[in-house]
């Protein structure tokens, strides 16, 4: 297993022991899936990298998930406003099609003549 040696709180060296001689190191963690680098942080059991928690693999995927979760809905409210704004600009257009030809109605009604 790979454990991290602490001291001060840095990690100073990543080594692989068993469980048989852990009691032999009193400054070695167990990293588990964490994925530690030396020069990175233990503090009040927690592994830190630039004082931003590092998790492990399976913390990571979870909240990986998490986030994949929100942007899907942000993607999928977007769609939904972008349907919603088209449908608008077809309205749009289409009364705009519409004044049109009432205009011309009125221009050949008034002036007796179909506008060009």
């Amino acid at each position: 297993m790979r454990y991290a040696l602490i001291e001060q709180e840095r990690i100073t060296n990543i080594i692989e022991l068993t469980e048989v001689n852990e009691s032999d190191f009193p400054n070695a963690v167990n990293v588990h899936d964490y994925p530690v680098e030396i020069g990175d942080s233990y503090v009040g059991g927690k592994f830190y990298r630039k004082d931003v928690e590092i998790l492990s693999y399976p913390m990571q995927f979870e909240k990986e998930k998490t986030e994949f979760a929100e942007n899907l809905k942000k993607i999928e409210k977007t769609e939904n406003d972008l349907n919603f704004l088209s449908a608008k600009v077809e309205a749009e257009a289409e009364r705009g099609e519409f004044r049109e030809d009432v205009f011309a109605e009125l221009a050949l009604a008034f002036y007796g003549v179909h506008p060009e």
